[in-house]
């Protein structure tokens, strides 16, 4: 089993009692328990011996009390199914964007609640229109699928890679400053330029990626939407095969540096 696959199906289990874990379970004790204690209540109010109805219908106290838990459990197995493994694009294998924002509205309010901190990257294919239009769709989702395996490559298990559109990834990772950010996105950008694909006619070709780096820290401020909003701006500023970051404002900028293309590696097959 490749380490990508490894990563997206332990994400999904390690996700999925998240909500249990986080609170819900108080919750779901309480309805549990309540819908019994509704139902023997309405039974004393009727007039029935409040003990009487207790012992009596003790086996079906405890039947309702089994089937609202196990109706809970599974409904909770389904969210936690579609928050964590259904949303996935099928070309790459990443995350898909509506799990991608998702996602972040979540992480953000965590690393809000904890002080704790969170980046997200932003990475767009240099020039994919071209590139489609001189080697075709299936050279492109090549270039895709190597890129997304790439991306991945960089990133811990409990952090999110994701499609947003054609030509653009992004990433969310967890508790991660800004300068070990910068040093991720690095070696995400040297991974992607220093593939190589087959052409056509014997040439090949490469492709190189702008990764645009926003981190929270500590602020109350910032939204999902402006966190994109600044990557956003950070990789049009990269304006290719570069690494531009945004710290906590727009203005807290760093140079990039350009490293040469390297092209004497073989095509990165994702199955392999």
């Amino acid at each position: 089993m490749t380490r990508y696959r490894q990563i997206l199906q332990h994400g999904a289990r390690s996700r999925a009692f998240g909500g249990l874990r986080e609170g819900g379970l108080v919750l779901g004790l309480a309805v549990v328990l309540g819908v019994p204690a509704g139902w023997w209540l309405i039974a004393v109010v009727g007039g029935a011996p409040a003990a009487t109805e207790l012992v009596s219908n003790v086996g079906l106290y405890l039947y309702m009390a089994l089937v609202t838990a196990l109706s809970l459990l599974l409904v909770q197995r389904m969210r936690a199914s579609r928050r964590s493994g259904g949303l996935f694009d099928p070309l790459t294998g990443v995350h898909e964007a509506g799990y991608f924002h998702e996602r972040l509205h979540d992480e953000l309010a965590t690393a809000r609640r904890k002080g704790r901190p969170l980046t997200v990257l932003m990475i767009d294919i240099d020039d994919f229109s071209r590139l489609l239009g001189q080697y075709g769709c299936a050279r492109a989702d090549r270039v895709l699928q190597t890129v997304a395996v790439g991306l991945v490559a960089q990133v811990r298990e409990d952090d999110c890679v994701a499609r947003l559109s054609s030509d653009r990834f992004a990433a969310i990772l967890r508790e991660t400053t800004l300068d070990h950010a910068m040093m991720i996105a690095g070696r995400m950008r040297d991974r992607i330029q220093s593939e190589t694909y087959a052409g056509g006619q014997g040439r090949a070709f490469a492709v190189t990626a702008s990764i645009g780096v926003v981190s929270y820290w500590r602020s109350g401020v910032l939204t999902p939407e402006t966190l994109l909003e600044i990557a956003e701006d950070a990789v049009i500023r990269a304006g290719g095969n570069a690494v531009v970051a945004a710290g906590e404002t727009h203005q807290d900028e760093l140079p990039h540096t350009e490293l040469p293309l390297h092209h004497d590696s073989g095509p990165y097959d994702p199955l392999r």
